[in-house]
């Protein structure tokens, strides 16, 4: 197996073997973590209810031009999903 590599062009990267970590660019930023875990399953899960003061929820979004017919069957077939009360001051 051959160990050459060749790259070029500004900022271009190459190897011959594997790379851990490799930057290129203006801006670029190197994250590393020594330790990392995977959330389980469960910690994905919405709950029934949502908190008390939740208002981070997005307005509906007005990107669907002429969609008006689309919208309203969008509408009726989450409504009952969207049963929520705003409680935000």
């Amino acid at each position: 197996m051959s160990t050459s590599a060749e790259a070029s062009g500004d900022r271009s990267i190459a190897a011959g073997h594997a790379i851990r970590q490799a930057l290129s660019g203006d801006g670029a930023v190197a994250m590393y973590t020594e330790k990392s875990f995977t959330l389980p399953p469960e910690a994905f899960a919405l709950p029934d209810v949502a908190p008390p003061g939740l208002a981070n929820l997005p307005d509906a979004a007005n990107l669907f031009v002429g969609r008006a017919r689309e919208l309203a069957l969008l509408d009726e077939e989450f409504a009952p999903l969207l049963d929520v009360t705003d409680t935000s001051p």
